[in-house]
């Protein structure tokens, strides 16, 4: 009898057990429309809020929101077995994954590889991650409103043993165009990429990020030949001989049709404000555009292009690079040019502008110009506070007080540039 009750006892603690931790499950469980704060520690320790949204399934995952409102959002996926998953979304969102979860709480952002195939809206990103059997949190931000959209979450293998690149696309690519610096160690690189995993299954992303170290100590890649290894790849690094140069090792020269005729300035009565003929004037409102720029490459080949206004000039390299040619006005050697530069600085085009001084009437019409755009700016930031003070619950961040303090000082503030103005005119056609 004794033995019947102990058994008894002990069914009845395994079940009260059993049911505490059910109890504590459920009290650690998110409910939508609450608010995660998810810490994480990058450069320095932040904590960043979601609004949680509910579960994701392995397989296709709708999303769709008329309006997001303030904050990110958030969900909870169980992976049913340890290993490599990707998430794969379109143009308007973008997809973060916990490295761990505590208590039912996401903590930091897991290593990942983001992939990009194509360009533009028909774009396909996909994130590749390694989860633990379990539940892990998908952070969800949105870049379009209304959201309308998908997420797929697909596993692709449990043990990775290799990364494959193709080594001739680290070949002559170009400096501050092919690979960016980002924050930590190393740089980025877009280029396909191949898993190979431990049942000999493979799959390759297209346009994947990697990150690189280089061999010299400073983490940048040096012109000519470096030695670099991946280092976000999952723990497998792999080494690789890279070659890069500047702009200028592919680009000899850069020429514009009919470029004299543009070159030539008005400086007004404002400090720094001119106005040059290559942005257009009253007679020739298209100034220098439709144009043709012809690019000179040192392997003797030429590209010709049309010349676009405010948009910079394209080109691409022999071995499949694009280079971004940017123009305008620039002060070189002490004389007001118009150039044509590649980033790091690299002038490949320069020609001095004719600058004069305005007339008084020019200088009166600018001034108009100039209180113009004072008094639109002045008009917009009303509406935007105005807004603001009649809508709160659509800006919980600003108080109706803060709201009203920031609409006077953007009226006066404006108001204030607006007299500058008409000093600074008056002081010009008066004193010269």
């Amino acid at each position: 009898m004794k033995t019947k009750k102990t058994f008894k006892s002990v069914i009845a603690m395994l079940l009260a057990v059993i049911l505490s931790f059910g109890a504590m499950s459920s009290a650690f469980a998110a409910n939508v429309g609450e608010i995660i704060e998810w810490p994480s520690k990058e450069e320095y320790e932040l904590i960043d809020e979601y609004v949680y949204k509910g579960e994701l399934v392995e397989g296709s995952n709708a999303v769709k929101e008329e309006d997001p409102g303030y904050y990110d959002t958030c969900y909870t996926f169980e992976a049913e077995k340890s290993g490599y998953y990707t998430f794969s979304r379109g143009y308007g969102l973008s997809i973060f994954v916990s490295e761990a979860v505590a208590d039912g709480k996401p903590s930091d952002y897991a290593t990942t590889i983001s992939a990009q195939k194509g360009e533009g809206d028909s774009a396909e990103y996909t994130l590749v991650t390694y989860l633990n059997a379990g539940t892990a949190y998908v952070a969800v931000r949105y870049y379009t409103k209304p959201v309308d959209d998908e997420i797929v979450i697909e596993y692709i293998g449990e043990e990775l043993v290799d990364v494959e690149i193709d080594e001739a696309l680290l070949q002559n690519l170009v400096m501050y165009y092919d690979f960016g610096y980002g924050s930590g160690k190393g740089f980025d690189l877009q280029r396909d990429i191949t898993f190979v995993f431990a049942d000999g299954s493979k799959r390759t992303f297209e346009g994947a990020y990697i990150r690189f170290a280089t061999d010299n100590g400073g983490g940048e890649a040096t012109e000519g030949e470096n030695t670099v290894t991946t280092i976000n790849t999952f723990g497998i690094k792999k080494q690789y001989t890279m070659t890069c140069y500047p702009a200028t090792y592919f680009i000899k020269k850069v020429e514009i049709s009919n470029l004299d005729k543009y070159l030539k300035g008005v400086k007004y009565y404002s400090e720094d404000d001119y106005s040059f003929d290559f942005y257009g004037t009253e007679d020739d409102t298209d100034g220098v555009g439709g144009e043709t720029v012809t690019v000179t490459f040192n392997d003797g080949t030429t590209q010709t292009k049309e010349f676009y206004m405010y948009e910079p000039i394209i080109v691409e390299t022999a071995y499949g690079s694009e280079i971004y040619l940017y123009y305008g006005e620039a002060m070189i050697d002490g004389e007001i040019c118009f150039a044509v530069v590649t980033s790091g600085e690299n002038i490949l085009l320069k020609e001095k502008i004719e600058v004069t001084e305005a007339t008084a009437v020019q200088n009166i019409k600018r001034l108009g110009e100039r209180i113009g755009e004072e008094f639109s700016a002045m008009v917009n930031s009303v509406k935007f506070w105005f807004n603001v003070m009649t809508n709160p619950e659509e800006y919980p961040y600003y108080t109706i007080a803060e709201a009203m303090i920031y609409l006077l000082d953007r009226v006066f503030s404006r108001l204030g540039s607006i007299v500058e103005e008409i000093g600074d005119c008056c002081e010009h056609l008066i004193l010269g």
